[in-house]
């Protein structure tokens, strides 16, 4: 037969393990959120840089020197390109690229920056 002491030392036994459990799963928890809110932002900052590509690759085939263009794309999403000649003097201007790109729905704004070849004059 068991005495009282020892019925005493496996209900604290097992506090003591529900307590460890519920720090574990805190912890776990914790890091399935965080590793959420990665997989969010880095989805939101690729969908970005696709927006940012097709900026580029329609709105640089005309730049020729400093300008700044905006625009919104069919989904809600807002853009804006400056540009900006650097003074290296050659015959076809180099251009500094600025695109900032919000995505529909996004947390924030994205920044890319390039360099380009401007029309010659």
């Amino acid at each position: 037969m068991t005495g009282g002491r020892d019925d005493g030392f496996v209900l604290l036994e097992t506090l003591v393990a529900f307590l460890v459990l519920a720090v574990g799963l805190t912890a776990a928890i914790g890091a399935v959120s965080q590793a959420t809110l990665a997989v969010r932002g880095a989805g939101e900052a690729s969908r970005a840089a696709d927006l940012a590509r097709e900026v580029a690759t329609v709105e640089m085939r005309a730049l020729t020197g400093s300008d700044a263009t905006m625009g919104e794309f069919d989904n809600g999403g807002a853009w804006r390109l400056v540009s900006r000649e650097l003074p290296d003097g050659g015959a076809i201007p180099l251009l500094a690229v600025t695109i900032e790109v919000r995505p529909a729905g996004a947390t924030r704004a994205y920044r890319f920056e390039s360099f380009a070849l401007g029309a010659a004059p």
